[in-house]
């Protein structure tokens, strides 16, 4: 057993251009284990044969990489079908383990790991990446038993199951009980890691606050984020909402924004005032029922929307649910664009009203922010400038993958097994 190998689990595909804001964090930090060579790495894809697995595998060449994709014939596609339409939608209603994961992910993980184990693989350490797969901890110290586990945890998910709760369900006797439950949960199986990795110093707290909670190696590492070189020449006239729309709490934050502010500043600004939405995801009858906006542009995912954050004087995050870092917020204020949003989209991010972004809770405050920030230039260039500061100041990934490195270092040193 080689202390410095380690094998990366991800129910998602990561590459250098993927879509998803946790998997390009993977990416990164996985990127640069691979470039420096301090650690032997193999990785154990539990998603589907994409076109994200394709850009990982050619990305990856020389990396072991394991899959576990399966021929399905029309039985078996139904009955996934039915599963994920139906039972676990079901079962989500009653049962807290299913809030956040499902016996699919359950059923790829056990098979991954034991053909890894059939084939030899007996890595020092397992870094378990994304809470869906974190809530297997048992199945996969079963099968490797003394490997260091690292649960890198994207989100702190009993808060997100807990605003969930207080917007979706009337009935708070059952809601109190869900919620403990599912806290429960996961701190039990959180407490069987060695590591427990956090995307932010508001989430750690979270944690080690919880009486329960008993990792000591409980760490913060900066998320990756993407940075635009805005042309500074192009006038600045529209706003911006940015987020992967194939997600509930963002299809849900872009609902609520259009139908209780948007028509308000179209009527004010008459027009002049565009709304650009970037993001891919939509369904079709999403789509449509946007598109009835008036001045209201579905951009669908970009690759580079470095022009059209140029044209934006701000970007607007009125999310509800969710929980842990946004990543839309650091990409626009590290990029330069005046964020206006509220608890939610701040939450994780040390930033200050009127400093390095206006706060907004409600749809009066979203109103008169955005029209406050179109009339004054100089506070865009203010928010624009303070946020990139403390965006760099309280977020640098680079010095934080050295920090990580040396975290995994560590405890590949802590324990005295041969090689």
């Amino acid at each position: 057993m080689s202390r410095t190998s380690i094998l990366i689990i991800s129910p998602l595909a990561f590459h250098e251009n993927v879509g998803n804001a946790g998997a390009k964090t993977v990416n990164f930090y996985t990127t640069k284990f691979i470039e420096e060579g301090c650690f032997d790495i193999t990785i154990c894809y539990l998603g589907d044969n994409d076109s994200d697995y394709s850009k990982m595998i050619s990305q990856f060449s020389k990396v072991k990489i394991y899959s576990v994709f399966a021929t399905k014939g029309l039985i078996l596609k139904s009955y996934d079908y039915f599963r994920f339409k139906f039972l676990y939608p079901f079962l989500k209603a009653f049962s807290p383990k299913y809030y956040i994961t499902d016996n699919f992910a359950k059923e790829r993980l056990v098979r991954g790991i034991n053909n890894l184990k059939l084939a030899g693989l007996n890595p020092y350490m397992i870094i378990v990446e994304f809470p869906r797969i974190i809530y297997w901890i048992d199945e996969i110290k079963t099968v490797f038993p003394e490997s260091k586990t690292v649960a890198s945890c994207h989100d702190v998910t009993f808060q997100s199951v807990e605003r969930y709760f207080q917007q979706k369900h009337s009935n708070k006797y059952f809601s109190k009980i869900y919620i403990d439950q599912y806290k429960k949960m996961e701190i039990k199986h959180l407490n069987s890691f060695d590591h427990v990795v956090i995307l932010n110093e508001k989430d750690r707290l979270l944690l080690i606050n919880e009486p329960t909670f008993s990792v000591k190696d409980t760490y913060v590492i900066s998320p990756f984020y993407d940075s635009y070189q805005i042309n500074p020449v192009i006038e600045k006239k529209d706003i911006m909402y940015f987020g992967a729309l194939g997600r509930v709490e963002n299809v849900q934050a872009l609902r609520w924004f259009l139908e209780n502010v948007w028509e308000k500043l179209d009527n004010l600004f008459l027009g002049a005032l565009k709304f650009i939405v970037v993001g891919g995801g939509l369904n079709d009858v999403t789509k449509a029922e946007f598109s009835k906006y008036n001045n209201v542009v579905l951009k669908g995912f970009v690759k580079d929307p470095t022009t059209i954050f140029s044209g934006c004087f701000c970007s607007v995050v009125p999310l509800m649910l969710g929980a842990g870092i946004k990543i839309k917020v650091l990409d626009a204020m590290k990029s330069g664009i005046p964020v206006i949003t509220n608890n939610v989209g701040i939450e994780g991010i040390p930033g200050v009203d009127g400093l390095h972004y206006l706060h907004a809770e409600n749809a009066h405050d979203f109103y008169q922010q955005v029209v406050k920030l179109s009339n004054d230039k100089e506070l865009q260039k203010k928010l624009a400038l303070g946020a990139r500061l403390m965006v760099i100041e309280n977020f640098n990934y680079r010095t934080s993958y050295d920090f990580y490195k040396n975290q995994l270092l560590e405890l590949a040193n802590k324990y005295d097994y041969a090689n």
